[in-house]
């Protein structure tokens, strides 16, 4: 049975270190925001990743499709999204390229959590937490999700709204949108299950076709 977030023992209350000139382990939680029971992931990953490819690791994690434009919200006025993307940028908003900050970047800043928005028209709101920050326990860092709970939610289901109807008509075969929602998902869809092995697969091919 995968363990409670809430009953994890509280991680992150000390300053992060970081050891100079040496790669470190990061232990990250990351939980999906206005969805109940919670949708939440822990991976851990190498200090020297960008936020780019955080993005990738978390799209792979939840099943997402890296179909949609996101950004990181590291604190207010500071957001950085990936350049490639098919962004109208405005020099006012100070929008920065997620290729040039590295996750140790924000834990030399004692940034203990930030966000990530994942589909400006759905607004799924992701908080990451760095809940550790150790020596190294693997030769090589490559991400691993090690612990998670439910089903990331589809893609274009109109946000946490639209995913609670949407969850709604789906366990009611009276429901006027029941036969809608069934056509809309997989057969293997269910809401409650997390699947280790397929989130790690998931990050991996994430991971290989977008690293060019």
């Amino acid at each position: 049975m995968h363990g409670d977030p809430n009953r994890q023992k509280k991680r992150g209350d000390v300053a992060l270190r970081l050891v100079p000139n040496e790669e470190q382990e990061v232990t990250l939680h990351i939980s999906l925001s206005d969805i109940e029971p919670q949708i939440w992931r822990r991976l851990q990953v190498s200090d020297a990743i960008n936020l780019h490819e955080l993005h990738l690791i978390i799209q792979g994690a939840f099943g997402w499709k890296n179909s949609h434009l996101h950004s990181f919200i590291v604190k207010q006025g500071e957001v950085y999204s990936s350049r490639a993307a098919a962004f109208d940028f405005d020099e006012a908003e100070e929008e920065g390229d997620s290729r040039s900050v590295q996750l140790r970047d924000l834990i030399h800043r004692q940034i203990k959590s930030f966000r990530y928005v994942y589909d400006m028209g759905d607004n799924w709101m992701h908080k990451i937490k760095i809940e550790q920050v150790q020596n190294k326990t693997r030769e090589h860092l490559l991400p691993v999700c090690t612990d998670g709970a439910r089903h990331g939610p589809p893609e274009d289901c109109g946000g946490s709204l639209g995913y609670e109807e949407l969850l709604e008509a789906l366990q009611d075969s009276h429901h006027p949108q029941h036969a809608e929602a069934l056509r809309s998902l997989t057969q293997s869809f269910d809401p409650q299950q997390f699947n280790l092995r397929q989130a790690n697969a998931q990050i991996k091919k994430m991971l290989d076709g977008n690293m060019r």
